[in-house]
């Protein structure tokens, strides 16, 4: 059971004058309409990696093509998609340096980027020809590389976005040591328990309401599995008293108050040869303003 929480961290700075009087303060700019933001809004609300990158790729186009559109030639055609491409990543360029998103060893950032980014993701997510290289759902290295790319990706058009649109990106949340920290001390004051109660989940704060027994497992260490994860396996050896019907998993504080509560969709029957049981409970911190590091899909 692994419950994903969502933080963010905002500050507000007054300024004052000698006596302590507000210094007004310039009014905020008028606020920009763009296209981007739709496709930027769609990436950092999808479960799914494969559309987060589309859209966000699209808002990087988008952006793209408002600083250097895509031009006619002189025989009435659009030029080419790769060429138009790489005149608009140079544009980009004069406005937040393109450098950031290739490998410190490429030779030619646009080149790289239009080769990695544009060609093997991009494409790779739209295309699915046998016979040529494509994203597959499901692929561990696939997903590793779109989700690092992503990652970049959307650093470099929020600092393309506040330098061409004028509208800053503000971010807030925990960093990696913050979250350990949390997690350890979180974890240290709960208890990881079982419970064969019948009761529906609830807003009750008792994990049992109608009288079913809760078994406390035993707390194994804190495990970061992955950057903002934190897990701990609990275990129980299977006894007299203990149930054998399991209804529901969660976690509940020192005074028993419910913290994380995972109902099963029907009961999950243990039978007597069984043993031992084990149960993982872990947390995970989403940021709300930062990049997005975790898909359900």
């Amino acid at each position: 059971m692994v419950r994903t929480l969502t933080s963010s961290f905002t500050a507000t700075v007054t300024a004052v004058d000698a006596d302590g009087n507000p210094i007004p303060q310039v009014p905020p700019p008028t606020p920009t309409q763009h296209d981007a933001f739709r496709f930027i809004r769609m990436s950092r609300t999808s479960e799914y990696l494969f559309d987060s990158y589309r859209n966000m790729f699209l808002a990087f186009e988008a952006i793209l093509s408002d600083i250097r559109p895509r031009k006619i030639k002189t025989n009435g055609r659009l030029e080419g998609e790769g060429e138009w491409f790489k005149k608009a990543l140079r544009a980009a360029d004069q406005h937040v340096p393109i450098a950031s998103l290739a490998p410190t060893d490429a030779a030619s950032a646009v080149e790289w980027i239009y080769k990695n980014m544009y060609g093997d993701e991009r494409s790779g997510l739209m295309h699915a020809k046998q016979g040529q290289e494509y994203h597959l759902p499901q692929d561990d290295k696939s997903r590793r590389q779109l989700e690092t790319s992503l990652d970049s990706l959307w650093t470099y058009i929020s600092a393309l976005v506040a330098a061409r649109l004028g509208v800053s990106h503000q971010s807030g949340g925990f960093v990696q040591g913050g979250w350990e920290l949390l997690t350890q001390n979180l974890f240290s004051q709960i208890k990881i328990v079982i419970s064969d109660d019948e009761s529906p989940r609830t807003v009750d704060t008792r994990f049992a309401p109608t009288g079913g027994s809760i078994v406390e497992l035993v707390p194994g260490p804190v495990v970061m599995a992955e950057p903002f994860l934190g897990t701990v396996l609990g275990t129980h050896t299977l006894g007299r008293g203990a149930p054998r019907a399991i209804r529901k998993i969660g976690a509940m504080d020192a005074d028993g108050v419910t913290l994380a509560i995972s109902a099963l969709c029907g009961t999950l029957e243990l039978g007597t040869s069984v043993k031992r049981f084990e149960a993982l409970v872990g947390f995970r911190n989403i940021s709300a303003t930062g990049p997005r590091t975790h898909f359900s899909a």
